[in-house]
């Protein structure tokens, strides 16, 4: 009986070491940070939407351990030394998936980009303001095999500007030369001095929009 209570303590006290050993170590403190890239331009997604996943083998909690981009395709997040795999979402925005590894060894600050392959990307868009309306011209690359749903243009008086996040969305459905769209947005009643803008793009192979960068027009 002895043997086995002296036994018992031996683990617990073991099981306590071990977890305070685990609350005293120091938090990560290198960073990690990542864009999306296309043909070396950043690509512009949801707000908060799709994240990178961090694996390390040595590492218990690996699968709670994300980057999640903001609408600039940008991602960051604090790590400790060692190698890491990373894999990308999949499912979570307009682009095809890859499953594959991007294996990173991690030694200091560490910057990259990621390869995307979105189903269109905005090569270039211009917004304008006449009075209470603004007006937007867009060139848009058809990237994948997915076709045209229909192009917006989104307009929102917060900096965070998307499909969901938005005060005023004009569909354009007739969509003849993704080279030259144009599309026009009336704001009624808007109480601000400004506006923020972006072009979206609906494919009809998901729910999610591509998008161009986020633009502030003063009104």
């Amino acid at each position: 009986m002895n043997k086995l209570y002296i036994l018992l303590i031996m683990l617990f006290a073991g099981s306590c070491f071990t977890s305070c050993e685990l609350d005293n170590q120091d938090a990560p403190k290198l960073t990690f940070d990542g864009t999306f890239v296309y043909n070396g331009k950043s690509v512009p997604v949801a707000n908060n939407k799709i994240s990178v996943k961090f694996y390390q083998d040595a590492f218990k909690l690996n699968d709670k351990f994300t980057a999640t981009a903001d609408q600039n395709g940008h991602f960051q997040n604090l790590v400790f030394p060692g190698d890491y795999k990373l894999v990308l979402e999949t499912d979570k925005g307009a682009y095809e998936n890859n499953t594959d590894t991007t294996k990173v060894s991690v030694t200091g600050n560490k910057s990259i980009e990621w390869p995307m392959k979105p189903f269109f990307f905005v090569t270039s868009a211009n917004f304008t303001n006449n009075g209470n309306a603004i007006s937007a011209t867009a060139n848009i690359e058809k990237v994948s095999d997915k076709e045209v749903e229909y192009v917006s243009l989104l307009v929102s008086k917060s900096i965070i500007c998307d499909r969901i996040n938005k005060d005023v969305e004009v569909k354009l459905t007739d969509v003849s030369d993704l080279k030259n769209v144009n599309l026009s947005a009336t704001l009624s009643d808007w109480n601000r001095k400004y506006a923020f803008v972006r072009i979206g793009i609906k494919s009809n192979a998901s729910s999610y929009y591509n998008y161009s960068e986020v633009v502030k027009v003063d009104l």
